[in-house]
């Protein structure tokens, strides 16, 4: 994603040094190695084996009906999401979306970020409607008084369907982080 890189350690005689001259900062490559620890700085490197330069290939959607993503994790999920808001939006609109879901796990962090970038490709003259929801982790109520921390959850996605809707989304979920957080924010 261009947000971070593994170090690619491998020696090399001088001839073979050569073929790597031409590549850049910011290029692409493959590389086939075994991960390992660094005994020095104990970073993670790959040991290398084979490296290749390749051309950045870009996803598409070449449908043509056009869908409208409604379960989408963002970098605001824990362990779950990678791509930024800001990033999410702008691929919808290259691929021809006219709306997209942002449903994070039991959060609402990535809202702002994307209501600001709707709002600036809006006045661009790129629209996109984004949807507003959360991935809830729901409890039956009757087994959160016996022991809290067995109880099962059920995976539920929400929506808001407009700003009142939002706005108790927004309840919900403050609710399942003060009252009922057992390793994740969950929503009797």
């Amino acid at each position: 994603d261009g947000s971070a890189g593994v170090y690619l350690k491998k020696s090399l005689p001088p001839e073979e040094a050569k073929a790597l001259s031409g590549m850049k900062p910011g290029g692409h490559v493959a590389a086939l190695g075994k991960p390992m620890r660094d005994k020095f700085d104990n970073e993670i490197f790959v040991s290398l084996r084979s490296l290749m330069k390749i051309k950045k290939r870009e996803r598409s959607d070449t449908h043509e009906k056009k869908r409208v993503e409604l379960h989408l994790h963002s970098n605001m999920s824990q362990m779950d999401g990678l791509i930024t808001p800001a990033d999410m939006i702008s691929s919808a609109i290259r691929w021809g979306h006219k709306a997209i879901a942002i449903t994070d796990h039991g959060v609402a962090q990535a809202f702002p970020e994307a209501m600001n970038t709707a709002a600036e490709l809006a006045k661009a003259g790129t629209p996109i409607k984004v949807l507003y929801g959360v991935e809830a982790y729901f409890v039956n109520d009757d087994v959160l008084t016996e022991d809290p921390k067995k109880a099962p959850y059920y995976h539920q996605i929400l929506l808001a369907k407009n700003k009142v809707g939002l706005k108790n989304l927004y309840k919900l979920i403050s609710y399942g982080h003060l009252d009922y957080f057992f390793k994740r924010p969950r929503t009797p």
